[in-house]
């Protein structure tokens, strides 16, 4: 079975940390996660929904677990 892990960075001082923030057993709800919590500003509302997706796709990682 594929799940699909949303990943948070925290930006500390002097480090990055990475963790998983969500877990998803579909990519589009994935996407629709980070879409709606990264760019759904203003500035994003006039962007073509593949721009969205493609950005959003650096925020998740696909993992097979049993």
């Amino acid at each position: 079975m594929k799940v699909y892990l949303v990943h948070e960075t925290a930006k500390l001082e002097g480090c990055d940390l990475t963790r998983v923030n969500r877990v998803f057993d579909s990519e589009r709800k994935a996407l629709d996660y980070v879409i709606k919590n990264e760019y759904s500003g203003p500035s994003y509302s006039k962007m073509i929904p593949a721009w969205l997706d493609d950005n959003a796709r650096g925020h998740i990682e696909e993992m097979e677990v049993e």
